[in-house]
């Protein structure tokens, strides 16, 4: 399709959106130095590890299913033997915040009705401007403050990305 063409149905059944895995990874790359060391910090967690999941925000739950969301995920430090645990407990909690639209300390602690049995309540994920973030490994809060960081860090990889096409001519 050329910009001047009009996009058809089809083009609108499967979101893929702008943001992508090359993103992620960047804004990963601008927060790793935090990451890293929040890690190697035993007052932010003693797990000395972290699992991280983003998932993609032009992917909602009435669209897609939650593995076709999955835009990245990633996993700094040692995980002492527990890898999948903290693995599990990412994913939970991108898909609580996916599936609600909020971060997971607000749904446990204002909207607990919304759960279900089996749900995870753990905090460690947020949503900002539909952008979805969540860490395990650290405590709670930590978990939950750099999600926070990874989720402004893609905002602002996307930002710059928008505005170098913008420069370049591309509009859509």
């Amino acid at each position: 399709m050329n910009e001047h063409e009009a996009r058809s149905d089809e083009d609108y059944d499967t979101p893929t959106g702008l943001c992508d895995v090359e993103l992620a990874e960047r804004a990963l790359d601008i927060a790793r130095p935090m990451l890293e060391r929040a890690i190697a910090d035993e007052r932010m967690g003693k797990s000395g590890y972290m699992h991280g999941v983003i998932m993609n925000p032009a992917c909602p739950p009435a669209v897609c299913a939650f593995s076709e969301a999955l835009l990245h995920e990633w996993t700094l430090g040692d995980a002492d033997g527990q890898p999948e645990l903290y693995r599990r407990l990412a994913r939970e909690k991108a898909r609580l915040s996916w599936l609600h639209g909020a971060d997971t300390q607000l749904l446990q602690t204002q909207r607990a009705h919304v759960l279900s049995r089996g749900d995870v309540t753990l905090w460690g994920s947020v949503v900002v401007d539909g952008i979805v973030v969540a860490i395990s490994g650290l405590d709670a809060w930590y978990d939950e403050a750099l999600s926070g960081a990874v989720a402004m860090c893609l905002r602002g990889a996307m930002k710059d990305r928008l505005v170098r096409e913008w420069r370049d001519g591309h509009f859509y």
